[in-house]
């Protein structure tokens, strides 16, 4: 009797700690999902400004400047996710004493990457500005200043990355969210701002986003720094030698994933400069700002799932952790789908009533670029499987060579007359190739099985996409475009997502 006491006891403490861990992660995706929304809006105003402001040519300038600097940021983005991968474990393990060596072997190699970086990437960069770039030859000075500028924000948010991923480890997410409205209060006064300015637009341009970027990130290490008392003294910490080296090997196999993602979106960038010139590139700024804003709220729980996932592996429930994940990929694709897809049905009008007059080939470009974000997102219960259970060598390697590749083949199709959306091609090409490699190395590697997949991601998220895809084509049978017909569609493919969505959380609101 006290043996069968003692399971119901483990079965209630189970479940009431299964109950907890569910609550919070709909909280944090709450809160960060409201954020995400807040920002959507804002930013959808500050872009139609920018663009306004700047013109084709200059905002064109403007992001292919910004993928420069993605070329050399990287690396702290790769150590960022090894350091929370690795936080998040210890968190759930139990140690703070374990906790705080890792957060002072993560700061000390912060610290000299972010030197590191910005002595490496000034004089590399100032050289493709002058030599590489195709400009309108007036504008030289501005675009090396907007590259001075955004290696102010590389220092600082790679030197604060050890302490923002204290945050995410414990998944105090409502202060992120707090410090991401921040940031887009400040872009979106800068956007205003920005239209009446009378110094050189596309400088004090980048001065704003210096601010929005390095001053709040910096703002927030100082919170964790008040918050968290392992994180102040990086220096007295012992034994974070062997740490040092397995962040760096996590983050090592992890640079030729993200490294591959870089050299081929990134890369694409400056083949369209070359091929197309600066205009053409207005497209794909159009393009990234609408996918950022979209994958965002996706994100948002994608984000709230992520530490959970990554802790109740660190605990040795790697069941809970499987199933966890694979409601992150269903709910990440829907979620992105609710956006994508009534966004798509009416991009052409969705543009126009936006910008007012579009980029050439935006409408296209975005298409194709929202479509291959909803198959990367389907996936992302298998990154984030591998990512909590560290076997991720082989997976990052093919994964980066498949995503590498997406450089050449933009560059043929471009050289072959695919015109101003060959990069798009190529990217939506290299994202399917990416989601079958995750597939299989989610399956062999962490556990989460095709089957599983199949059954409690993709079979529900085809209902509901199918679903809402009929009920968004029934506003075009007797509505001219315009903006009523985009509500109309966006309210009757919401109203779908919305009671698919709940069904299935109904159905599956306690892991089996």
């Amino acid at each position: 009797m006290e043996v069968q006491g003692n399971k119901n006891a483990d079965v209630q403490n189970e479940d009431s700690g299964t109950t907890a861990n569910g609550r919070r992660i709909a909280v944090n995706a709450a809160v960060t999902y409201a954020r995400s929304l807040i920002a959507l809006v804002l930013g959808l105003f500050s872009a139609r400004w920018v663009l306004a402001a700047l013109g084709a040519v200059d905002f064109g300038l403007y992001a292919v400047v910004g993928s420069m600097m993605a070329f050399v940021s990287f690396f702290g983005g790769v150590l960022g996710i090894s350091v929370a991968r690795h936080y998040a474990f210890a968190v759930g393990g139990g140690s703070q004493k374990d906790l705080a060596a890792w957060c002072a072997a993560a700061c000390r190699i912060h610290f000299v990457l972010a030197l590191l970086l910005t002595a490496i990437a000034w004089p590399m960069g100032e050289w493709c500005v002058r030599n590489v770039m195709v400009m309108p030859q007036d504008r030289l000075v501005a675009c090396l200043w907007t590259f001075r500028l955004a290696l102010v924000t590389l220092f600082v948010t790679v030197a604060s990355v050890p302490f923002n991923a204290m945050y995410i480890a414990h998944q105090r997410f409502g202060k992120l969210a707090a410090f991401g409205l921040a940031q887009t209060a400040v872009m979106f006064c800068g956007a205003w701002w920005l239209r009446g300015a009378g110094c050189d637009r596309l400088i004090a341009y980048a001065g704003y986003m210096t601010l929005a970027f390095a001053g709040v990130a910096a703002a927030q290490t100082v919170g964790v720094l008040i918050e968290f008392p392992v994180c102040r003294h990086p220096l007295a910490a012992v034994g974070t030698g062997g740490r040092i080296r397995s962040l760096l090997s996590f983050a090592g196999w992890s640079v030729f994933g993200t490294g591959g993602w870089i050299v081929g979106t990134h890369g694409s960038a400056f083949v369209t400069n070359r091929f197309f010139g600066a205009a053409a590139n207005a497209a794909y700024g159009v393009s990234t700002q609408v996918q950022y804003h979209t994958e965002a709220l996706a994100n948002a729980l994608v984000g709230a799932f992520e530490p959970a996932v990554t802790s109740q592996e660190g605990a040795g429930k790697r069941d809970m952790s499987v199933q966890l994940a694979c409601r992150a990929g269903f709910f990440g694709a829907t979620l992105l789908a609710l956006f994508a897809l009534p966004l798509a049905m009416e991009l052409s009008t969705v543009l126009a009533l936006w910008l007012e007059k579009p980029p050439a080939y935006a409408a296209q470009v975005c298409t194709i670029m929202l479509c291959a974000a909803v198959l990367n997102k389907l996936t992302m219960g298998q990154q984030l499987a591998l990512n909590a259970c560290g076997q991720i060598a082989g997976w990052q390697v093919s994964v980066g060579l498949g995503q590498a590749v997406m450089l050449p083949i933009a560059a043929a199709i471009a050289f072959c007359g695919g015109g101003v959306v060959s990069a798009a091609i190529a990217a939506a090409t290299a994202m399917a190739t990416c989601a079958a490699l995750n597939v299989w190395f989610g399956w062999r590697r962490a556990g989460l099985g095709v089957g599983l997949w199949l059954r409690a991601v993709v079979a529900p998220f085809v209902a509901v996409v199918g679903l809402a895809a009929l009920a968004g084509a029934l506003p075009r049978l007797s509505m001219g475009s315009g903006f009523l017909r985009v509500c109309a569609t966006s309210c009757a493919t919401s109203l779908v997502f919305a009671g698919a969505a709940g069904a299935w959380w109904w159905l599956n609101r306690r892991p089996r």
